[in-house]
Parts: structure tokens; C-alpha cells; sequence
């Protein structure tokens, strides 16, 4: 009996320490191979370091000062950054996860579309094709040019109706007279041209 419950107590602290180790933070130099791909440039870096509590943290630099006033889209950058290599650890089964990103580009500029798109399929699909490896993977953005990019990579798919495209639209309730967004199938308008003239 006391055996079990010693062998019960070490059960649980090691639980406990994988559990940490999951939740702490990634390595800096993870962040900062991922941050040039994404932006292209090493000007911003991730430095591990220690808070008044001796827990992980890191300090954010520009160059060799501490980083002030990140731009939205860097703030962006590095969320989606962290989200996908955290998804990368143990503990999450791709094939049976689910994956939602809500418009990872909404304050970037234009140039890191491609490289947000790059990113993401990396983190979604098989090394060698472009199957997926996550069990349902959901994307939404206001961004046209951003949802191009992934209709014509996954147009077979589309064709296929393996994968859906759908647009929510705002209408107003007809008994409590409020806005409400509902969801429908994409306008085969915007489904099968490249710009949104048409549909406009």
C-alpha cells in the first residue's frame, strides 16, 4: 500500500514536470529561425532569460536594445510563430486536432502575405505533398489576396468538395431587429474569379 501510493506521487509529479515543460517557454532561438523566415530580416530577436520569480520569460530586442512599441503586424507575426510551434510539441495529435486561425494577416503589410501563407501550409500539410496532416483546420480573413493564395493551392480539393469555402454575411433579424452574421457557401462568384470585382 504505502509503495502504491509513493508510486502514485511520482505519477503525479512527473505529470506535473511534463506539464511544465510543455508550458514553458519555447527556445529563443526557435522563435528567431522562424521570425527571419517570416520577416525576412533578423533586425527583431527573442532572448531567453530569467523574471524576478527565476521562471522562463524572454526579452524582446530590436538589434541590441529592448524592443518598444512593436507594430501590429510584428505582435502578429510572433503570436502565429509561437501558436504553430507549440502545436508542434508533444501532446498534440495532428491527425485527431483541430486547428482555427482567425485572420493572421488583418495588420500586416501586403509583402508577408506569402510569407504567413508559407507558414502555415508548412504547419499544416505533409513535408512531401500538399495533404493535410490536421484531423479539421479551419482559416477565416477579410484579407481577398490572403484567401487567393489558399483556394489556389487547394482548388483540386475545392473541386472536390473535400474542402469548403464559406462567407458570413450580416442581415438583420426580423424579430429583434438586430444585425446578425450568418453563414452560407461561398458566392460562386468569389469562388471562381481571382478578384472580387464581380461579386462587388
Amino acid at each position: 500500500v504505502i509503495l502504491t501510493t509513493e508510486i502514485q506521487e511520482l505519477e503525479t509529479k512527473i505529470k506535473s514536470s511534463e506539464r511544465k515543460v510543455r508550458d514553458s517557454a519555447l527556445p529563443a532561438t526557435l522563435i528567431n529561425s522562424d521570425l527571419v523566415r517570416f520577416l525576412g530580416h533578423s533586425e527583431l530577436k527573442f532572448e531567453d532569460r530569467k523574471d524576478t520569480h527565476g521562471a522562463d520569460s524572454y526579452e524582446i530586442k530590436r538589434g541590441d536594445e529592448p524592443a518598444y512599441n512593436l507594430i501590429e503586424g510584428e505582435k502578429t507575426a510572433i503570436s502565429l510563430i509561437y501558436f504553430i510551434r507549440k502545436l508542434k510539441e508533444e501532446g498534440f495529435s495532428p491527425k485527431d486536432g483541430v486547428i482555427y486561425i482567425d485572420d493572421p494577416v488583418s495588420s500586416m503589410d501586403s509583402q508577408f502575405l506569402f510569407s504567413a501563407h508559407a507558414y502555415i501550409t508548412s504547419a499544416i500539410e505533409d513535408e512531401s505533398s500538399t495533404e493535410m496532416t490536421i484531423g479539421q483546420f479551419f482559416l477565416s480573413t477579410h484579407n481577398y489576396d490572403f484567401f487567393n493564395l489558399f483556394k489556389k493551392r487547394y482548388q483540386s480539393k475545392i473541386n472536390k468538395n473535400k474542402i469548403g469555402l464559406y462567407m458570413l454575411k450580416i442581415n438583420l433579424d426580423s424579430e429583434t431587429k438586430k444585425r446578425v452574421a450568418d453563414i452560407y457557401k461561398l458566392d460562386p462568384l468569389l469562388k471562381d474569379f481571382d478578384s472580387d470585382y464581380q461579386y462587388l
